[in-house]
């Protein structure tokens, strides 16, 4: 979930109870400060977070900076960076695993 915190977004994450309900109790799994927050995540066999963000130039009237780096980034499951991919292209919008063995990663992202 992207959620604004104080002007900044963020990825928060959620416990789930016993019975498989939501938890009130949310946790800051990625803070983007004021860059371009996650559009799209997937999340690999081994439960690290892929996630579309970033921009490479700002868009007329956003309030956006350009503090996140424009790709596909990457986060072990405790919430630490552990690889990036630059993607050149902007409005990087999803990303998800596809193939037999779901090692191929797919990303959507576009032009002006």
């Amino acid at each position: 979930n992207t959620q604004d915190i104080d002007g900044s977004r963020a990825i928060v994450a959620y416990g789930l109870n016993s019975m498989g309900n939501v938890n009130t109790t949310k946790q800051i799994f990625v803070d983007f400060g004021t860059g371009r927050s996650g559009g799209g995540l997937a999340i690999d066999q081994e439960n690290n977070v892929y996630i579309a963000a970033g921009l490479n130039q700002l868009r007329s009237g956003s309030v956006e900076s350009l503090d996140t780096k424009p790709g596909v980034l990457v986060y072990n499951p405790d919430g630490t960076e552990i690889q990036y991919y630059n993607v050149p292209n902007d409005l990087i919008s999803n990303v998800g695993f596809a193939g037999s063995s779901e090692r191929t990663l797919y990303i959507t992202a576009g032009q002006r």
